[in-house]
């Protein structure tokens, strides 16, 4: 994971603060809306992985969030690998180019790709814990 502009992403020090670190967004659930005016926002369904597990073998998740990615003034977007139904990320990475962050998210299902904004905040919000 890169995320060499943390100090650059309003939220994200909130994020990484409430996580215990920056999450990886490993096998998060995503959702992705672009508009013509040149902004859109990646909402980003994540948890953290223990290597505890349930009695029905599941790996036990901790530290659920909802977490939108709200990109301003888009630069420019390229999408490959969509297959329809909900985005399973591999892999999220957050790089300063010039002037503007680029996402640069690969698939374990539905769609990967880069985009390019010259702003993003992140905004979340903690989900209760299955169970408790």
């Amino acid at each position: 994971m890169t995320i060499d502009c943390v100090d650059e992403i309003q939220g994200a020090a909130e994020l990484s603060d409430w996580f215990g670190g920056f999450p990886s967004f490993h096998d998060a659930y995503a959702q992705l809306q672009l508009t013509g005016e040149g902004t859109g926002w990646l909402k980003v369904r994540g948890a953290r992985m223990t290597d505890r597990v349930d009695e029905s073998g599941y790996f036990v998740l901790e530290k659920r969030f909802v977490a939108t990615l709200f990109l301003d003034e888009i630069k420019s977007v390229s999408l490959s690998d969509f297959m329809p139904g909900e985005i399973i990320i591999g892999q999220l990475d957050f790089r300063k180019i010039d002037d503007a962050i680029e996402v640069d998210f690969d698939t374990a299902y539905g769609l990967a790709g880069v985009i390019s904004a010259r702003r993003i905040r992140i905004e979340f919000t903690a989900m209760p814990t299955e169970g408790g």
